[in-house]
């Protein structure tokens, strides 16, 4: 069957706004039977994919395939992003490449996502470069993530000098330290059972939910149980296999007299490391390893880290860039003269911000971002970012912030400029006028990208409590306390600037106390 051409003449049936899907894999199986697997985008799925459509699809694929086929269809939800497509491009070098994917994983992948279009650029030095070229890697990449995505997809492997051709301080090498990773596990093959298992294991907990052609996992076995075939001329069997990040069922079909034997030899707590497909099993309704491959083998436990690898600060802003600040407007601005700048602030990197965000909620986005640099008590540089939320915002905000739909649909998402802010924050104290709401809310956003805004922290709201009388201690109150004016109030930078003022009248407040 010609995919090209049958997705051609499907497609021409449907109406336009039915034409979401894509065909990502068609396999003939045994007696005739034919297994179509079609995507679609995640928001198309969940909005146009009924079972009303599914019919049409179906009838449609029978009018255009032999009537000697059987056929069945299934379908997967698809969503472009780039962390996604990270994943399967990793996972598709581990599968078809294990001999460059130590490599691969640490090189600078750059991801360009357009409406029709997905973009890579992977950056490898000469010698997996020249690999790369002469396997045809970019060719076949190319094709298996135009299988997992709507979009037309070009792979470009770029060329780039070895890392010691570089002074260590130049900005012109390639940003390794962010690349994404797949985590293995060390592990020392003491004897094959059924095949030879080649692959280091990956971590049960990144695997478990999803399918996969190839898959190698270890840990030590338990619940192992063996079930008869109902012919009784033979059984298979079942257990889990569990490395401490996670728990994965396995099923294992022994077909030759050595793989019977390892069957009938295996028991509760050996080590193994197994090598197979993963599937969602109909029967468990959990997905599950089937073993092809089976070996022994001795862990090296030190090397599972559950813990998160965080992304480091990177060399260069990309989106947003801060600006400097006019110095000769520090003073007007906080009303004190330079004397009065005492040794309190000296040899500290202060950065304060402020959030703006659609609501308060655990599923609530940030919608800007405002955030002034504090060095030897003067203001040196500004970080300002409208934040697209990627959902609507209410009326309510709407009125509070002054913030529109139209001003953050064009602007970058989160994920597009917290690299940018982390960079802003290292090495400095954050302060925030109510940290448990701004700080806990920026680090409930960044953490899951890998960024971690671990910085020491100061909270202006806890200070007034703790050195001022006032019916509240929200920013306004304290502001006007202090004779601080807040311009445009619940405006990200407006709201970091006033934060600034009252954090150095706090400070000044508490020296003169003591």
């Amino acid at each position: 069957m010609n995919e090209t051409l049958f997705m051609q003449k499907l497609l021409e049936r449907l109406d336009e706004e039915q034409r979401i899907i894509k065909l990502s894999l068609a396999q003939l199986k045994q007696n005739k039977h034919l297994k179509l697997l079609f995507i679609a985008e995640s928001s198309n799925y969940d909005k146009y994919l009924n079972q009303k459509l599914k019919k049409k699809i179906h009838d449609i694929a029978l009018e255009l395939i032999p009537d000697i086929f059987k056929l069945s269809i299934s379908y997967k939800k698809t969503i472009t992003e780039e962390k996604y497509i990270l994943n399967e491009t990793l996972d598709f070098v581990y599968n078809q490449f294990p001999t460059i994917f130590s490599f691969i994983r640490k090189a600078k992948i750059n991801t360009t996502i357009s409406s029709e279009l997905i973009v890579l650029d992977i950056y490898a030095q000469k010698f997996i470069y020249d690999f790369c070229i002469k396997s045809e890697l970019a060719e076949k990449l190319a094709r298996h993530l135009e299988t997992c995505f709507m979009e037309d997809v070009l792979i470009n492997i770029i060329e780039v000098p070895n890392a010691e051709d570089f002074e260590d301080d130049s900005e012109d090498f390639p940003d390794f330290d962010n690349a994404p990773s797949i985590k293995l596990i060390d592990i020392n093959i003491t004897k094959h059972l059924v095949g030879a298992v080649a692959k280091k294991p990956r971590y049960i907990s990144d695997i478990k939910d999803a399918e996969y052609e190839s898959m190698t996992v270890c840990g030590a076995i338990s619940g192992l149980k063996g079930i008869e075939y109902k012919s009784k001329e033979g059984c298979f069997y079942t257990f889990n296999i569990n490395d401490t990040t996670g728990i994965l069922p396995v099923k294992f079909f022994p077909h030759s007299k050595k793989a019977k034997l390892c069957g009938e030899e295996l028991k509760d707590g050996d080590i193994l490391a197994i090598e197979g497909s993963i599937k969602f099993d109909k029967f468990s309704r959990n997905f599950c390893l089937y073993a092809n491959r089976i070996a022994e083998c001795e862990i090296n436990y030190d090397s599972i880290n559950t813990l998160p690898k965080y992304k480091k600060e990177p060399r260069k802003y990309t989106r947003v860039f801060p600006k400097k600040y006019v110095l000769e407007e520090q003073t007007e601005l906080f009303g004190f003269s330079n004397s009065e700048n005492s040794d309190i602030f000296k040899d500290t990197l202060y950065v304060i911000f402020d959030l703006e965000t659609t609501g308060i909620g655990t599923a609530d986005k940030i919608t800007e971002i405002g955030a002034v640099k504090m060095k030897d008590g003067k203001i040196v540089e500004i970080f300002e970012t409208l934040v697209n939320p990627e959902m609507k915002l209410s009326d309510n905000i709407i009125e509070l912030t002054g913030i529109t739909n139209d001003m953050v649909e064009g602007a970058p998402k989160f994920e597009e400029v917290v690299a940018d802010f982390y960079k802003f924050t290292r090495g400095a104290v954050l302060v925030a006028h109510n940290t448990r709401f701004d700080l806990d809310f920026l680090r409930k956003q960044a953490l899951p990208l890998l960024y971690n805004f671990d910085n020491d922290s100061l909270d202006t709201m806890m200070i007034a409590q703790q050195y001022m009388k006032l019916k509240n201690y929200k920013l306004k109150t304290v502001c006007k306390e202090f004779g601080v004016e807040i311009e445009n109030a619940h405006r990200a930078l407006n709201d970091a600037i006033a934060t600034a003022r009252v954090f150095k009248k706090l400070m000044l407040l508490i020296k003169n106390k003591r």
